[in-house]
């Protein structure tokens, strides 16, 4: 609440202070940087059955992260997503997952950090598993899998996501 307050604060003193010409050109810069980031976070079971379903969606700028918290009974997942403007519609995609899974029968944490850099074409989906992929051989493994999107906020405000 702290940082909305502050990041209020400092807009409303550099938009008093500039003409509504100057305004929509701010505005209009902002919309042309403007990234939306969509994840569709899974929990998976007994190799393909999804027993848990979260979509995000975040808007954000180059070089800024987007983070997404996942709790379970016995997990946590933090998943810091950053993309990275390589040109039109070029995106350096960095994910780094952090995972904490409690054993209630050996009353132990385990704990695994990941990261993945990729380039993506903008609007391409992505898929990143923070525990990696499970043996396909073992049916008892729990997946944990993000399917991550970037798309330009001015190709959805214009309706062209293609």
């Amino acid at each position: 609440m702290r940082k909305l307050f502050i990041f209020l604060t400092i807009f409303i003193t550099i938009v008093s202070s500039l003409g509504a010409e100057d305004i929509e050109k701010v505005l209009r810069m902002l919309e042309e940087k403007a990234l939306k980031v969509h994840i569709t976070a899974r929990v998976i079971e007994n190799g393909d059955v999804s027993v848990w379903d979260m979509d995000i969606s975040k808007i954000t700028i180059s070089g800024k992260t987007v983070n997404v918290r996942l709790r379970g009974e016995d997990v946590l997942v933090y998943a810091n997503i950053t993309p990275y403007t390589e040109g039109d519609d070029s995106i350096l995609l960095v994910a780094q997952g952090q995972v904490w899974i409690n054993s209630p029968d050996t009353e132990q944490v385990k704990y695994k950090s990941t990261i993945k850099s990729l380039p993506i074409t903008a609007g391409e989906k992505v898929l990143f598993y923070p525990l990696g992929v499970a043996d396909p051989n073992r049916m008892d493994i729990v997946t944990i899998e993000l399917a991550i999107e970037v798309t330009p906020y001015y190709k959805i405000m214009s309706g062209s996501t293609e």
